[in-house]
């Protein structure tokens, strides 16, 4: 119901539509060599986890949907976090006036893609002509995830590699010492469907989720076999 109201706003865009394609089969498809995985995204007020199989087609099994662990929770942890820092390192809340709490939420994605790279980074709200500066430790956003992290962790399987998807994978020390998980750039999802562009499409033909794909035929995640 809800893909045929997307379809029905697609069309009224005037947009042609040649297929509907899974999104974590359309990554799989750009990367994964042989083998079985799970591929794990973070949405807006969910996680879902797909288990594929990698042969010569990558082909979606079953999804396993993890409810209000989103980027939804996230933010709202962050933002009460970073409020505290300020509040503490320089007597300053952000979240009493809207224009700076606004302020907080749009930074929010730019400082934490900092810390990916950095144990910390210094950051800063400007008011009323003053600037109010406090200093972000990865480590400790690390320990405010974690929690979320271990609710998603428990859901995957020891045989299974992980296809970690971009949103998920932009939230620093998810994938920390785990040789099991592949953070996927966000391009991947538009490689795997780029065959399908080739083709035509067929305004008549009745469109359905597609839920494989051809595997790459050049595979950057390594030939995976797992015994049972």
């Amino acid at each position: 119901e809800q893909l045929g109201l997307l379809l029905g706003i697609i069309h009224a865009c005037g947009v042609e539509v040649i297929a509907m394609v899974d999104a974590a089969v359309a990554e799989a498809a750009s990367c994964a060599g042989s083998g079985e995985y799970c591929h794990v995204e973070m949405q807006k007020y969910r996680t879902v986890i797909t288990h594929l199989t990698v042969d010569e087609q990558v082909v979606r099994h079953r999804l396993d949907v993890l409810d209000d662990i989103g980027t939804e929770k996230i933010s709202r942890l962050l933002v009460e976090f970073i409020a505290d820092q300020f509040l503490v390192q320089s007597r300053f809340d952000p979240l009493h006036q809207a224009n700076t709490e606004q302020i907080l939420f749009n930074e929010i994605p730019n400082w934490i893609d900092l810390l990916r790279e950095r144990k910390e980074t210094d950051i800063h709200i400007e008011f009323r002509q003053r600037r109010f500066d406090a200093r972000l430790k990865r480590s400790a956003v690390i320990e405010l995830l974690d929690p979320v992290y271990d609710e998603i962790r428990e859901q995957l399987t020891r045989r299974e590699h992980c296809l970690i998807g971009s949103r998920l994978a932009r939230l620093p020390g998810f994938n920390i010492q785990d040789s099991r998980m592949f953070l996927l750039p966000e391009t991947a999802v538009f490689e795997g469907c780029r065959d399908l562009l080739r083709g035509t499409g067929d305004a008549s033909k009745e469109l359905r989720l597609q839920t494989n794909l051809p595997a790459s035929t050049e595979p950057t995640i390594g030939n995976v076999y797992f015994a049972t």
